[in-house]
Formats: C-alpha cells, structure tokens, sequence
C-alpha cells in the first residue's frame, strides 16, 4: 500500500465509499438470510483478520492444529488458497506435503502457505479452494470427517457458520492505518470486532499492555501470541554451520518483508543482497540473475517463500536456508479461546 496523499482522497475515499457499501449489503443478506449460510459436520472454528495480510495468521493456524491434535482431535484445514494459481471452481487437498486429492486443472499451482502448513503439521489435510463449503464436501466424499475444521483467514468468509471466531491484530499497529480498501489495509471496520468470539494479539508478549480499547469494549477474550524466528534450517547445499561470514542473497516476497530482513540482521547474518517482491508473488530465474553468482555464498529466505516454488531455488546450486516462524501460544490460552476446561 503506498503512503495516502491528500490529493488521493477525491479518487479513493469516494471508493472506499462504495467498498463499505458492499460489505454492508453483503453481511445484511447474510444477517437476513436472504444469502444461504453452510454447516459443515463437526467444529467450526475461524482464524482471520481485519487487514489484508501480515498477521500471521499461518503459524496461529499450525499452533491451533498442534494443540487440537495433543487433545486427541483431528482437525482439517480449509484455505482460499490466495494467489496459488487455482481456479475460482477449482480445489485441491494436501496431506503431509504431497497433493491427496489433485486439482482438476491442468498446469502448475503453488499454495505456498498450505504447502508450508503440511509441512509442519503431520496427517493434517489442507483443503484448498476459494469455495470451500463445496471443498469440503468433496473431500468428505472420500474421507472420514474431521473432528474440527480450521477456516484459514475466514473473518469474512461469510457462507460458512462457525462455532469459534477469532481474530488476529497485530499489537503493534493493531487496526493498520484504519483507512478500509482501497484507501488502506483494512477489509472492514474495527467496530465489526463485536461478530468475534476472541482476538489474538500478535507479536506481543502481554495482552494486558497491549490490548486496545476497542477490544475492552466488547470484552472479548483476548490473549497474546509472541512470533519466534527460530534459527535457519539449512535445506540443501554443502555448508553446514551459517556464519557471520557467508554472504547471504535473502529472497522474500511475503505482506510485511522488512520484519524479515530485520530479524537476519538481529541473527548477525551478513545480508549482500536481498531481493523482494509483493506478497504471494513467485520469483523467477530473471528475477536472480541480475545479481552474480559469485557475489554470495548462499540464499536465505522464509518457510513460506521457499514452499512457494521451490526448483527455481534449487536451480541455482547455492545452499539454501529457510527461517521458519512459530507462534508461541500457551495451551492454557487456546484453553482460555476455546473456553475449554
């Protein structure tokens, strides 16, 4: 999003206008049930936002599945699938990093997040398709149901009902510039907080400080949800240990890039060059070219990034080394979310 300028209000605040109209209408049709909600067997429960991208919204994810799974449950992932490539109509199901039900597209799709999801989560299906009620129903044709279905940024997805709303802000900017699209990040205003069950605040070590008003005022169950970068994991090439003294091209093309760049140089790690592209966006040979390959020793870049598209980093025979990112949420706090015992 680029920084709003006076000038720009004439043109995007009469937008932002009919945005606002939009979701109104839509949420009413719902609300009166002109538009038809689905049920699907089981647990519903929503992980999402009110800003497009940045909160983390994946490791919160993976962390709900892990402490579902510690309790004997099995849960189901059902994504969008943003920018993977798939068609509207279309969906896919991926199960311990290999596709378990295939598209019926042909060509290449890369869901990146679910990909990284099933990485770090084993016997858990990812359900991946912008319809995802009939998603669902396909991949209950041919499976056993779940015990509980995580609906993966699903504030908004209204045609589905859900048993448990949550909503992540970011405890360092919580309600972003608080201009809706396409004046700023927001998909939908502060005050519709009051459809959510609770709010996890992300990057933040204590709720308590960082809770906003808004979120008192409704009192919602709110806890905090700190981020770990946790140490790089080399995937492939003949170093070993990262040293301060290779020299690293880091790649990323992720919602919020510089928090990324900025935790390599907390590391120590020595950053050449570093190349970034909007968020979801694959790279390309083209893209890393440009840069000489003698010029570094290595490439370092995010789960997400890497899961994307993978061969075109493995093409350029360099080590590669992924920084996976981890929410650190307490059992006793999905506890307190789920308002179980």
């Amino acid at each position: 999003m680029f920084q709003i300028k006076w000038w720009h209000f004439p043109i995007l605040y009469p937008l932002q206008l009919i945005y606002r109209l939009a979701n109104s209408l839509r949420r009413l049709f719902y609300h009166w049930k002109i538009v038809k909600k689905n049920r699907l067997p089981g647990i519903t429960i929503s992980i999402g936002n009110l800003e497009v991208g940045g909160t983390g919204k994946s490791p919160v994810v993976i962390s709900l599945c892990k402490y579902l799974i510690d309790h004997g449950h099995k849960p189901a992932i059902l994504t969008r699938g943003y920018k993977s490539g798939l068609q509207p109509d279309d969906f896919l199901t991926i199960k311990d990093g290999e596709i378990l039900i295939p598209p019926k597209q042909s060509g290449e799709v890369h869901p990146d997040e679910s990909m990284m999801q099933s990485q770090a989560l084993n016997n858990v299906p990812i359900i991946v398709g912008a319809k995802r009620y009939a998603a669902a129903q396909k991949y209950l044709s041919l499976y056993p149901e779940p015990t509980h279905w995580i609906l993966d940024d699903g504030f908004q997805h209204l045609q589905l009902q859900r048993d448990i709303d949550l909503v992540l802000l970011d405890a360092n900017k919580p309600f972003a510039d608080r201009y809706q699209l396409p004046m700023g990040k927001l998909r939908e205003s502060p005050r519709h907080l009051k459809r959510a069950t609770g709010v996890i605040l992300t990057r933040s070590h204590s709720y308590k400080q960082s809770a906003p008003e808004l979120i008192k005022l409704y009192k919602l169950p709110c806890i905090s949800a700190p981020f770990n970068n946790n140490q790089p994991v080399q995937v492939s090439g003949d170093l070993s240990d990262l040293t301060t003294d290779i020299r690293l091209l880091a790649l990323t093309a992720i919602a919020k890039p510089k928090r990324f760049i900025s935790s390599l140089e907390v590391m120590g790690l020595k950053i050449k060059h570093q190349i970034i592209k909007r968020d979801h966006q694959r790279f390309t040979s083209h893209d890393i070219d440009q840069i000489d390959y003698s010029d570094y020793d290595a490439l370092i870049t995010t789960s997400k990034d890497y899961w994307r598209d993978p061969k075109i980093m493995f093409s350029l025979n360099k080590p590669i080394y992924v920084v996976p990112l981890k929410a650190s949420i307490s059992n006793e706090y999905w506890s307190k979310l789920l308002n179980q015992p």
